[in-house]
């Protein structure tokens, strides 16, 4: 594991362990999903980060968990398949159930993300995760941080690999057998 990928993991398990017990913390870290609040994070935040290249990287990926200590973490899903069991638990119906709509706002918004800068992929994860706050769908936040970490300009086709992989869970029929049961939610 590189020295990058081993320290961004090192703080993502630091804020899932203190984001629920120290609100400081949280309140702290979770600013810096934003350019211009970013340095209320940066003491928790830049001691874990090996080069300033990734500084950005580092303090939106601790605020987006830092943001929601509400939503668990879990080692089982892909982000791709975690939202599509968001979008079965919100509509109520299995992806493979011919009423289901295949394209509703959830995937609208993981069409989109590929074509994003950094930033504006953080802030259509954020939404995303808003959508999530009720149901509470668990997410692997280190798979997020290798994504975030790996997001690139979208130019090379690595980068254009990582944008696309979470909208292939999400529609893959490797994903169709969900992780969670389905419960309706009424919005």
């Amino acid at each position: 594991m590189s020295e990058s990928v081993n320290s961004l993991h090192m703080l993502v398990g630091e804020v899932l362990r203190r984001r629920e017990t120290d609100s400081r913390f949280r309140a702290n870290v979770s600013r810096g999903l934003n350019p211009l609040t970013e340095q209320y994070a940066y003491p928790w935040v830049l001691p874990h980060v090996p080069s300033p290249y990734e500084q950005v990287v580092y303090l939106r990926v601790a605020g987006l968990v830092a943001s929601y200590p509400n939503i668990p973490h879990s080692d089982k899903p892909t982000l791709g398949q975690s939202f599509r069991v968001l979008s079965e638990q919100r509509s109520g119906k299995r992806v493979d159930d011919e009423t289901y709509q295949k394209h509703d706002a959830i995937a609208a918004r993981l069409v989109s993300l590929q074509d994003q800068d950094l930033d504006g992929a953080v802030d259509t994860l954020r939404r995303l995760f808003d959508l999530n706050k009720k149901v509470q769908v668990p997410v692997n936040y280190f798979a997020l941080a290798r994504m975030l970490s790996r997001w690139g300009s979208g130019q090379s086709e690595a980068s254009l690999a990582v944008r696309r992989r979470t909208l292939g869970d999400y529609y893959g029929a490797w994903s169709i057998k969900s992780f969670a049961p389905i419960e309706s939610v009424d919005d």
